[in-house]
Parts: structure tokens; sequence; C-alpha cells
């Protein structure tokens, strides 16, 4: 994966519809390797994937949803794995949809830990939430970082997604 994953990244990249098909369906494979491997480039394969979601071509778009689908298929948390498919529309319609990904995730009563994979569905929707203009998602955005918090049993996972939450969650914090 070490080896690979900078050669996909670059490939993403490319303004060629079709190679960018075939490396998002190989970031996809990836989601079925080991847990601790995949805590370790999820965060980069995510950020990678919501480029790749900007991209004109309907049929990049429609590999993206499902290679995040394929994401969601390893994700252990029952209650993140009820909500995968709201989630998974807010990434292909965040401007309409993250509103509704983050009431969901908010009314979400949690029994069990987030793992790395449930992260990746979740912190984009923050991000997202945290960049816009909207004061309500913004708050609401806000107040599952702080709930995620309590949920995750190891602070490492988290680690990977920090330089993508707090330059966000400090510009919030003086909107």
């Amino acid at each position: 994966v070490k080896c690979i994953l900078p050669s996909l990244v670059k490939d993403l990249h490319d303004k060629n519809w079709k190679s960018k098909i075939v490396n998002v369906e190989i970031l996809g494979h990836f989601s079925f390797c080991a847990p601790k491997q995949l805590s370790q480039f999820l965060p980069t394969v995510i950020k990678e994937l919501l480029i790749v979601f900007k991209d004109p071509h309907p049929k990049v778009l429609e590999t993206a949803v499902k290679v995040l689908k394929d994401i969601s298929s390893v994700i252990t948390n029952p209650e993140i794995v009820d909500i995968s498919e709201i989630l998974i529309n807010a990434f292909s319609n965040p401007y309409e949809l993250s509103k509704q990904a983050l009431t969901s995730l908010l009314n979400t009563k949690f029994q069990h830990a987030i793992d790395p994979p449930s992260l990746g569905l979740i912190i984009p929707i923050i991000d997202y939430n945290l960049r816009i203009y909207n004061d309500e998602n913004k708050k609401m955005a806000a107040q599952l970082i702080g709930a995620i918090c309590y949920l995750i049993t190891n602070p490492e996972i988290i680690h990977p997604y920090l330089d993508i939450i707090l330059p966000n969650l400090k510009n919030a914090l003086f909107d």
C-alpha cells in the first residue's frame, strides 16, 4: 500500500476520466486491508476521493460512490452502518444533504466505539460543514467533534484527521 498509494494519488489528478475510474477502483480495494493498515492510509484515500467527487464525469462520481460503499462495508460500528447510506449521499451532494447527515449523526445513540472506517465517513462531512457559511451546520459539526472524542477508544485513529479538522474548527471558533 505504501508503494502503490502515491502513484495512485498522482494519477487521480489526471484529466483522463477512464484512468481516474481505474485508480478509484484500486483505492476501493484497499478498504479490505487489515484494520491497522486501513486506519493508516484511509485519511489519504478519503481526502483524494473528495477531490474525485468534484469531477464532472458521471461515471467517475458513480465509481467514487461505489468505493465509499466498499469502505463502509468494513465498518464495525453498527450505528454508523445503519446511517452509512445517508453519509455517502452527503458526499455526493454535500450542499443539500450534509445537514441531514449531521442531524442523523447527532440523533444517533452510540453504544459502540467509532472505528477508523467510520471516521473516514464522518470527518469529511464535519470538515465540509465547518467551512460553509451556514451557522447551524457549523454548530452541529462542532458538536459532533466533541461527541466523537468520547466515542474513540484509541486516540491514534483520529490523529491523521487533525490537520483536516483543526484549521476549520479554529476558523469556526471566531465566527
